[in-house]
């Protein structure tokens, strides 16, 4: 019979041993998952620097519309044109060739990226661009998302621009809009400049 103190001892060791035994096991099953990690992530960061590495034409290849596709490839030029204090002549001949694609998802979906590189001096051009399509019987809807971004850009600007039309026309839809966006980005001077006319 084993006394009651070496019972204890054997019953220590045996779940010192037991413990050692998870560790070491515990320690090779993450040991080989680290290396199952490792390698997903090596993997993971090849496919995106191969991602990052295609040309903007692979970007546009991806585009059912071919006038999407080049628009698409031509955003670098587009941007690069503007110069400051005056409109940027190419931005607004792709506004023009955008709002004229007779499909309307593709028409809002290449004027809403064309948005995205208007500047506040590009605002006067582009609402006259607008005047003068719809005075050919051309009404659009995506003034409405222009009036916004202008007003994100330059609310007091885009609202002197209209108080000096002649003839005076301020629909209520562009006020709206132009607020919004001026709202969004600055509602202090939104507010009062509108308090003040």
């Amino acid at each position: 019979m084993i006394s009651s103190r070496a019972a204890g001892y054997l019953i220590g060791g045996l779940f010192l041993t037991s413990v050692a035994g998870w560790g070491m096991a515990w320690k090779n099953w993450r040991a080989a998952d680290d290396g199952e990690i490792s390698r997903k992530s090596a993997e993971r960061t090849q496919s995106q620097r191969a991602a990052r590495g295609e040309s903007k034409r692979s970007l546009a290849s991806l585009m059912e519309n071919p006038r999407s596709a080049r628009l698409i490839s031509e955003m670098s030029e587009i941007a690069s044109s503007a110069t400051p204090g005056q409109p940027n002549p190419k931005l607004m001949a792709a506004c023009r060739a955008a709002l004229l694609d007779p499909d309307p998802q593709s028409r809002g979906r290449d004027f809403a990226l064309l948005l995205t590189q208007m500047r506040p001096e590009d605002g006067p051009g582009l609402h006259k661009l607008f005047l003068e399509l719809h005075a050919q019987g051309k009404p659009f809807f995506e003034y409405g998302s222009f009036a916004t971004r202008w007003g994100e850009l330059d609310g007091k600007g885009a609202y002197d621009c209209l108080m000096n039309e002649v003839p005076l026309r301020m629909p209520d839809r562009d006020l709206v809009a132009i607020a919004r966006g001026w709202g969004s980005k600055d509602p202090q001077a939104a507010l009062a400049w509108m308090a003040e006319h």
